[in-house]
């Protein structure tokens, strides 16, 4: 395929786009123009003496559309921008779904702009119609642009109301909350009011729950004069347990509005459960006339909470509560009391058990049945020592607030099939309520290695779905070998290639909001006639986890298909088959245990008995557990000769000093800096240097890494600053490996840092410095930090989705296959304490002799190849907690944090300085470029360096941006985040 054929999808693309925008713009102009003349003609024909009100009315009509006309233009100048954009050049390697792509993402963009255009024509004042085109950009996933436009306008005397409005918009939507709080407080009660209602509430909410309260009660008239506000308020307040506030607004509204209100559809699901959600805790707060005082109090797990999108519209989930109930209605002497739905569902369950499954108590019992939320059972009634079995995944607070964990008060845990995987929910509290109610039986082994590095005692379980069987006769001889079942995936040619030639397809999903409203009791029963009609099936495939356990305890054959092979959810729970050894261990040990400590619960024996014999009973599996955490563990080695590589980009080696060629040594007395780049970057290169040279207060001697750079521009650099010595290490040759960690406004040049231990083997010390950052300090107060015992000093990360350690080991397991992956996550856990903060890597400072002690290169560097890291991750493996925390103001980010007076502006992320949009502080770049300019000139390097450097707001594009989409975004690619939030990256 040639290159023009190649982009003829993305030609047309852009032609539509570009027809479009500049119909749009013509069209909303020609409107306004129009407008205005009429206005004016109707003033001219009107016949007499036109009376003062007409005149008024008039004049305000005119008015009004010549500043429509004036926004306008700025709506037309957006479009432009936009535009010139849409046709920059492309990558002659770009294949025709990465030229859809880029032009889709063109016309996204487009769209958002257009509804300023939209907006204006319906009338709606700027500041409101702009506020609406940055939501419709983020809508879009296009917060880059979003947040620069935001930052433009805070530039200016007049709209800095606006630019706080917008930056403090899109700092909430990533997840950036000091940011937006410190925007947000420059705005007055009205203006937030106005611009950003919803978001502004729910900072205050965050910051002071009660003085929240009083100040939406304050300003009622303005915050709360929506539908969508007075339910926004609501939930807010739910959030943060302002339960007695967030009733009295909801009984408000649906006074006002009863089934009614002025919501959106997804908003009205949510407004009509929370009406059942109210009537549900206060029914239940009452207690359960049926239950019995000389009974023992268990709790049946349920999923429901005030919130409807958050909580479970699984019925896998369901599954999971009968796996659960099995192990307690296998009593056939066991009387069930409470509400009818619960006691009716266990009876059910108890008539189903198999005659191998079933048991006697000793003395027959009775058992008052209590319904418990997982993620809320704070608003659950709980009697005194109700005894739980803690299983699933704690992840879904309501209205993403707060985890609901540790438990109520009067809840006794026993966790088996328990999973977690971050720590935001371990809290100190968290560790300590594990610890006292442990050993923790866990559904994965990735839950294990991180229970036992915060000191909880651990085993893995498996998970309770595969014990289901017990409620389902012999299937043997049932399943249809002409039926397939498809379960929640989508019927690709990949899938479709497991289905055996002939069959039948029938496609299943377990996920509808229909389980989120109903009871548990009908849920149960739905979840059971779905087992039912997995087993008529010759083959299910699924990516479910609570379909293909216990579709594969029943005798299906099941394809398990996980959308990641390597999901932190599924270690040790790959691979089962009906009858399987492993299957059988985790089946029989989950009711060996279960039996045994219920029939001690259902005894009335008190707390310290049970979870006594319960420590006994898990002894053996923690320590197996502890003797598999702790195998020992090897670094993969490099996929290259790392020595042999480091000599050959020795053996190329260019020094030059005052601008000169040169053979001389290093200098001791230098202050060390290193560089990494390729051709993608040429022009910038020079930037960096002039910013850290116009601030030193020593020399600097500057070692380049390279890639694709000729000769000729290793000699125009260094004749441009002949006071500083540079060194130039071409690392074309080297090869990582597939890093499918490399961020796609990354080259792979930034991998070359990993190899400067050994290709400065004379250096102890080196700052390494990004080319997206500048200095405003002196180079040499950042080179002589104390380092202490660690090897490397850098700040610590910002965006809180990338703040953990093991959560960066996590999202880098998930790129993998399953048995790299548990290989990874099991070694780094015994390798590093449980958790420490990342560091952004943009900006260094690197102990190179510990760095050599340690041999990082030949340990750390095949990290890359083998696990498909970047730099960036596998630096903080190897440091782990064991850094030098350097001051914020040596790496400062504007995009995502206010700092006063940094003394180095790193512009991380997709947006760059370079480029056309703005980004804050872009101004100092464009400085450090008009004094390049004059010192090349000087130099007589103008030309041979620069060819040119495209200032910022040129329509210019740097080579770096030629080979990337130029509007890629920087998203998160963990979707279970739900965020798409850049992080704060050391890198291009």
């Amino acid at each position: 395929m040639t290159d023009r054929q190649e982009n003829l999808p993305l030609a047309r693309l852009r032609a539509t786009a570009m027809t479009q925008g500049k119909r749009l713009a013509r069209a909303t102009l020609n409107k306004i123009t129009s407008g205005v003349d009429r206005a004016q003609e109707a003033r001219e024909q009107q016949g007499g003496r036109p009376s003062d009100a007409e005149v008024r009315r008039l004049e305000g009509q005119i008015e009004r559309l010549q500043q429509q006309l004036a926004d306008a233009r700025l709506f037309r100048s957006a479009v432009s921008s936009g535009l010139t954009q849409v046709q920059m050049p492309l990558s002659r390697t770009q294949t025709p779904a990465q030229a859809r792509r880029h032009a889709l993402k063109a016309i996204k963009s487009l769209g958002g702009q257009a509804v300023l255009g939209q907006e204006l024509e319906h009338g709606n004042p700027l500041d409101v119609a702009i506020m609406r085109m940055v939501r419709k950009l983020l809508a879009n996933k296009q917060h880059v642009r979003a947040r620069s436009i935001g930052h433009s306008l805070l530039k200016y005397e007049g709209t800095e109301g606006l630019g706080h409005a917008a930056v403090g918009l899109v700092a909430m939507y990533q997840s950036l909350i000091e940011l937006a709080e410190h925007h947000f407080d420059a705005l007055t009660p009205d203006e937030a009011a106005r611009l950003v209602p919803a978001e502004w509430m729910d900072v205050q909410f965050r910051r002071d729950p009660a003085a929240a309260v009083a100040s939406t009660q304050e300003h009622a008239a303005q915050l709360l004069a929506t539908d969508e506000l007075r339910f926004e308020a609501v939930a807010l307040a739910l959030r943060e347990h302002q339960d007695e506030f967030a009733r009295t607004l909801y009984d408000q509204l649906r006074a006002d509005r009863a089934d009614a209100p002025a919501l959106s559809a997804r908003a009205l699901d949510e407004y009509a459960w929370l009406q059942s959600w109210f009537e549900m805790t206060d029914r239940e707060a009452a207690g359960q006339p049926a239950w019995h005082d000389d009974a023992v109090n268990i709790g049946v797990l349920d999923y429901k909470h005030a919130d409807f999108t958050r909580q479970s519209a699984n019925i896998g989930d369901y599954i999971q509560t009968i796996g659960s109930m099995t192990h307690l209605t296998r009593f056939t002497n066991l009387e069930f009391h409470g509400h009818e739905d619960l006691t009716s569902t266990a009876e059910l369950l108890q008539s189903r058990t198999r005659g191998e499954f079933r048991s006697e108590l000793e003395t027959p019992a009775k058992a008052n049945l209590v319904r418990l939320d997982r993620d809320d059972t704070g608003h659950n009634h709980i009697p005194d020592n109700t005894w739980m079995l803690a299983f699933g995944w704690y992840m879904h607070p309501p209205f993403k607030g707060e985890f609901n964990f540790p438990f109520a008060e009067n809840v006794n845990p026993i966790f088996v099939s328990f999973h977690i995987q971050r720590r935001e929910m371990l809290t100190d509290a968290a560790i300590a309520y594990l610890k006292k109610h442990g050993p923790i039986g866990c559904r994965d082994w990735t839950t294990v290695y991180l229970l036992r590095g915060v000191g909880v005692e651990a085993f893995f379980s498996g998970c309770l779905t595969t014990t289901v069987d017990a409620v389902f006769e012999d299937p043997s001889g049932v399943q249809d070998p002409e039926r397939v079942a498809v379960v929640d995936k989508n019927l690709t040619s990949d899938i479709r290639a497991l289905v055996p030639a002939g069959s039948t397809v029938d496609v299943i999903t377990q996920a509808s909001p229909e389980v989120g409203r109903s009871p548990l009791g009908p849920n149960v029963r739905e979840a059971l006639e779905l087992l039912d009609r997995y087993r008529y099936y010759g083959k299910v495939i699924t990516s479910r986890l609570h379909c293909y356990l216990p579709a594969t305890a029943l005798g299906c054959t099941v394809e398990f298909t996980p959308g990641r092979d390597g999901d932190v959810r599924f270690d040790g729970l790959h691979g089962l088959t009906p009858g399987s050894p492993d299957l059988a261990a985790i089946q029989n040990g989950l009711r060996a245990k279960l039996e045994s400590v219920y029939r001690l619960i259902l005894s009335g024996a008190d707390r310290d008995a049970v979870y006594t014999h319960w420590r006994e009973l898990t002894a053996d599996d923690v320590a197996a557990a502890n003797e598999y955490a702790s195998q020992p563990f090897e670094l993969p080695k490099p996929q290259f000769d790392v020595a042999s590589a480091c000599q050959t980009i020795l053996e190329g080696r260019a020094d030059f000093a005052s601008g000169i060629s040169t053979t001389e040594p290093a200098q001791p007395d230098d202050v060390h800096v290193a560089l990494a780049t390729d051709a993608n970057l040429r022009y910038e290169v020079p930037v960096v240097v002039e910013s850290i040279l116009k601030n030193a207060s020593q020399p600097v001697h500057f070692w380049v890494l390279t890639r694709d750079l000729r000769p000729d521009y290793f000699a125009a650099l260094a004749e441009t600053f002949p006071q500083a010595r540079f060194t130039f290490l071409p690392c074309d040759r080297v090869q990582y490996g597939d890093i499918a960690g490399m961020l796609q406004h990354i080259t792979v040049s930034t991998m070359d840092r990993l190899l400067l231990p050994l290709l400065l083997p004379d250096l102890d010390r080196v700052v390494y410095h990004d080319i997206d950052a500048v200095t405003l300090a002196d180079i040499a107060d950042l080179y002589n930090t104390d380092l202490g015992e660690n090897p490397i000093a850098a700040r610590s990360s910002r965006a809180s989705w990338a703040e953990s350690g093991f959560g960066n080991v996590y999202r880098a397991a998930n790129r993998l296959d399953r048995t790299t992956a548990a290989r990874l996550r099991r070694g780094m856990h015994e390798m590093m304490p449980y958790d420490f903060t990342t560091f952004n890597a943009g900006i260094l400072v690197m102990d190179l002799a510990h760095m050599r002690k340690d041999d990082f290169c030949h340990r750390y560097v095949g990290m890359a190849g083998e696990f498909g890291m970047n730099d960036q991750e596998i630096l903080n493996c190897y440091t782990g907690p064991k850094r030098t925390v350097l001051d914020i103001r040596w790496n400062s980010v504007p995009q995502q944090e206010v700092v006063e007076d940094p003394w180095l502006i790193h512009w991380a992320g997709p947006a760059k300085p370079w480029r056309p949009e703005y980004v804050v502080l872009q101004e100092v770049w464009d400085e450090l470029v008009e004094s390049l300019h004059a010192r090349a000139a000087a130099a007589g390097t103008l030309t041979s360096l620069l060819g040119h450097v495209p200032a910022a707001g040129s329509s210019a594009a740097s080579a770096e941006d030629v080979e990337r989409d130029p509007l890629e975004e920087g998203e998160s690619s963990d979707s279970e985040e739900g965020e798409a939030t850049e992080q704060l990256h050391g890198a291009r």
